[in-house]
């Protein structure tokens, strides 16, 4: 009994912390996207990951709001995530987040990014006569071996592509101290994570808009181990006589 009712008290505690940033959310968010989904989406990767609800609110809502300015929903489709690290909810974006956001700056053709495995057929060639073959293996594909990405600008003749090595992409993880978190996509998600970071490199090469330099701006912090700048996103309620939502707070 006493289990259950713990369980239900944080998820109470997940709803209020929401409802808090609700307004601000509102504002925020572009016109694909509403306030209730946002919402929604929120509580789900709250309930998913209960440790966010430890997490300082401040840092909790500024992943919230970077994610709604962005346009971005947690958890869906690898677009982004909200990852604890210590008590800081962090933002991290996925190298889907990436792409969505390359399209809508309506500058590229296309771009795709795609992991690379041991037993797949994998060629390229850099300078005049630049390629790119990959043929993936039907049945076992084997470990992970490297990771590329491909965009096309649009009026441009040629595609632009940058590949990354294993040994490329670990330098990258390792100088991540996210990535010492259990619940990082480095190590829930890995192939992901070698897909974006090839993603985020080959962004240095085509135009970018401001949601772009954003996104990388605070991915950039990430991987730096600084705190991510969202004193400039967040306009959050005043708190009643200056308390925080606790458990004993909600009803």
């Amino acid at each position: 009994m006493a289990e259950v009712k713990q369980e239900l008290t944080k998820k109470d505690q997940a709803s209020a912390l929401v409802d808090w940033m609700k307004p601000a959310m509102a504002t925020a968010l572009p016109r694909h996207l509403n306030a209730d989904r946002m919402v929604r989406i929120v509580l789900t990767e709250m309930r998913r990951n209960p440790k966010l609800v430890t997490c300082t609110k401040q840092s909790l809502a500024g992943s919230v709001i970077m994610a709604s300015q962005l346009g971005l929903e947690p958890g869906v489709n690898g677009q982004c995530w909200l990852v604890p690290y210590g008590n800081e909810a962090t933002f991290i974006i996925g190298y889907q987040g990436l792409i969505e956001l390359a399209y809508r700056s309506n500058m590229v053709e296309f771009v795709i990014g795609e992991a690379v495995y041991e037993n797949d057929e994998f060629t390229y060639s850099l300078g005049t006569e630049q390629f790119i073959k990959h043929v993936p293996a039907e049945a076992d594909r084997g470990k992970l071996k490297a990771a590329y990405a491909v965009a096309k600008m649009k009026g441009a003749s040629m595609p632009v592509f940058k590949v990354l090595t294993k040994e490329d992409i670990l330098k990258v993880k390792a100088s991540s101290p996210a990535a010492n978190s259990a619940h990082s996509p480095w190590n829930t998600w890995p192939e992901t994570m070698w897909v974006k970071t090839a993603v985020k490199k080959l962004m240095k090469f085509i135009p970018k808009s401001a949601e772009i330099n954003k996104a990388l701006e605070a991915d950039d912090r990430v991987d730096a181990g600084k705190p991510q700048p969202f004193s400039d996103v967040i306009d959050l309620p005043e708190e009643k006589e200056g308390k925080g939502i606790e458990i004993e707070d909600v009803k």
